[in-house]
Order: C-alpha cells, then sequence, then structure tokens
C-alpha cells in the first residue's frame, strides 16, 4: 500500500483504540497506558508481542519511535533490576531527546503499572523534572487522551 493510505489507516486505528477506551474503559479490553501511548502516537512497547504485532504496522506514523521506546524502557529496566534510580533531568541528559517524547514514554510505563506504582523510582525521578513531568505519576484523567 501507499505511504498515504498506511497513514489513514494508522489514524483510523488510533481513533478507534482512543474512542473505544473512552466511551466504555472497562469492558473494551484495552488499557489505559495502551489508550495512552497511541493517542500520543508513542510506540506501545508493552501491547506488542507474536499474537498482536498491529503496531508493527504502523511503524513509520509513531513519532515516538520504536527504537527510542525499546532503549528508553530497557535502561530503566536495568538500572530498576540494580537499585539504582534517576531524577528526569538525568535521563534527559543522558538520552539527549525530545523531552515531550520521554515524557509519553515514561507515562506510558507508569500508566502500565511498571516500576511499582507510588515507588522509588518514581519518587526520584519526580525530584528533579521540569514543571511538565510533575503529572507522570497521575492517575488517567480524559484530557490525557
Amino acid at each position: 500500500m501507499d505511504n498515504q493510505t498506511m497513514k489513514a489507516l494508522y489514524y483510523l486505528r488510533k481513533n478507534q483504540i482512543v474512542l473505544s477506551f473512552r466511551l466504555n474503559p472497562e469492558k473494551c479490553g484495552i488499557s489505559a497506558s495502551q489508550a495512552y501511548a497511541w493517542s500520543h502516537d508513542c510506540y506501545p512497547f508493552f501491547h506488542v508481542d507474536d499474537e498482536n504485532d498491529e503496531a508493527e504496522l504502523y511503524l513509520d506514523y509513531f513519532k515516538v519511535k520504536k527504537e527510542f521506546v525499546t532503549e528508553v524502557i530497557e535502561y530503566l529496566d536495568a538500572e530498576w533490576v540494580k537499585n539504582k534510580f534517576h531524577t528526569f533531568y538525568e535521563l534527559e541528559d543522558k538520552f539527549g531527546r525530545s523531552r515531550v517524547e520521554l515524557i509519553h514514554i515514561l507515562r506510558y510505563c507508569f500508566l502500565d503499572d511498571r516500576f511499582g506504582q507510588k515507588s522509588t523510582f518514581w519518587e526520584t525521578l519526580k525530584k528533579d523534572c521540569p514543571v511538565e513531568a510533575h503529572y507522570i505519576d497521575a492517575e488517567l484523567d480524559e484530557w490525557d487522551i
């Protein structure tokens, strides 16, 4: 298929996921983290497996790319296992990428219950962070998606 058709299919699927979640989050089978990731064009790392590789069809259309999401999550996981936690600014310095992309990845991780809810990981992250990252560990609100 041509690029325009695939892009249109991506946006159709994105809207389908987001609207399904907003209409009935308890019964739609879509998690808050998955709805958040798709709504912010962030590759849904935790929601792709051998049986559900739909996101792989749309790799070119995610603004927060698979490679960057994977790099950040794998780094955080390795550090978390060692009980080594980082502030937001330390992560921003390490990855040298868009602040918004990093916020989306971290928010996606929190909503997927990674690195423990309200844990030392998140407390350390928020000790030194920009104002726009203060809500990273908040529950999902309607305005988030």
